[in-house]
């Protein structure tokens, strides 16, 4: 998994930047958050302990799904990308999706998260899915056409909860795995 030889050095660098970043994130939210967390609630560790919690539980999906065979993710696209849909389809679900300060961003299902970062790896998976299998039948101009089509009702679907860096985010990502899967920079 993360050993430093051959193919996985790779894999081992990704994880040391991961881990870099990180902590440095947590060290602001600990810098910028000690002083109003201990005016508030006498307790200078207050916002740093989800956080570092949330940072494990991320760090370990991360060594979980970086394990993971890529073919073994192709194969499930089709089961994983219709979930993320569905997820972020439930935030305008009153009762399902949580809003704050107008922004339905995320879901309440004993904890809140955002089922736009689950979106993003399966949308990321799910369109180079779509753009080889396009390319295998020979129809690269109509694999466009989708997976321009998934991009921006994507983007679309997310810029309305707003969340409009996610919809950049999405849209920046789909145009590169469309470049990378062969497309002319015309047509983008």
């Amino acid at each position: 998994m993360l050993r430093s030889n051959g193919r996985n050095k790779t894999d081992f660098v990704i994880f040391l930047f991961a881990l870099g970043l990180t902590a440095f994130g947590l060290l602001m939210i600990f810098s910028a958050g000690a002083p109003y967390a201990k005016s508030r609630f006498n307790d200078i560790y207050y916002f740093i302990k989800d956080q570092m919690f949330a940072a494990v539980i991320g760090l370990v999906l991360m060594l979980i799904a970086s394990s993971v065979s890529y073919k073994l993710y192709r194969k499930l696209s089709w089961i994983i990308f219709p979930i993320g849909l569905i997820l972020l389809i439930l935030t305008y679900i009153p009762g399902i999706g949580v809003a704050y300060s107008d922004a339905r961003r995320w879901i309440n299902i004993g904890f809140e998260f955002q089922p736009s970062e689950i979106y993003k790896l399966a949308f990321i998976v799910f369109l180079s899915k779509i753009i080889l299998d396009f390319k295998k039948l020979d129809k690269p101009l109509i694999g466009y056409f989708v997976t321009m089509g998934i991009t921006l009702s994507s983007a679309l679907i997310i810029f309305f909860q707003p969340h409009l860096s996610a919809a950049i985010i999405i849209t920046l990502v789909g145009f590169v795995i469309i470049f990378i899967g062969g497309t002319k920079i015309k047509y983008l």
